[in-house]
């Protein structure tokens, strides 16, 4: 999944249905807005939305992404699920 974020988009906290998540973010130096960080709500942790770094944590842990406020903020979301056989 690749998602864009531009002035004012956010994603209210949430959990994913996976069993681990894992996002990739991108933008063009120098970085042409500001938010779109990500906390683990329940924990009051904040990670700081960086050009060409990844996250991957547990779809079941309640996150969120702060409001963009600019352009061209890019996320690659890549979900891991069971694999029933």
């Amino acid at each position: 999944l690749v998602s864009e974020y531009s002035n004012g988009d956010c994603y209210p906290a949430h959990f994913d249905n996976s069993n681990f998540t894992i996002l990739l973010w991108f933008y063009p130096e120098p970085k042409p807005f500001t938010g779109g960080d990500l906390t683990f709500t329940d924990y009051g942790v904040t990670v700081p939305c960086v050009a060409n770094t990844g996250v991957v944590f547990f779809g079941a842990e309640r996150h969120e992404v702060s409001e963009v406020q600019g352009n061209g903020r890019y996320t690659l979301t890549c979900f891991s699920q069971n694999q029933s056989g």
